[in-house]
């Protein structure tokens, strides 16, 4: 993850190393979802939903937590994550889950 600018905001730019779309679309899926909007979640500027989906992150350690100048945090890297939607729940293709 690098930092960046975007219309005058720090941002934080992930650069996906893998040319797998598999690897990466489901964290952009996730983001885009409605109701993703939450102060310490990262924000997706390309998404303009507004709703809060119910959702596990799977993979919190300290490098996907990240600290903001006035000390609070966001969460970042949502790419394991899940969510429960209408009484199922989205899996990913992958068993993978956390840090080995």
């Amino acid at each position: 993850v690098w930092l960046g600018a975007w219309k005058g905001d720090l941002v934080a730019v992930k650069i996906f190393s893998s040319r797998d779309e598999g690897a990466w679309s489901h964290e952009v899926e996730t983001f885009q979802i409605h109701m993703l909007h939450h102060p310490n979640i990262l924000q997706f500027y390309a998404s303009d939903r507004k709703e809060k989906p119910a959702i596990a992150h799977r993979d919190i350690k300290s490098k996907n937590v990240l600290v903001k100048a006035d000390l609070s945090c966001a969460i970042a890297d949502l790419g394991l994550a899940v969510r429960y939607e209408a009484g199922h729940i989205s899996l990913p293709n992958s068993n993978k889950c956390g840090t080995v």
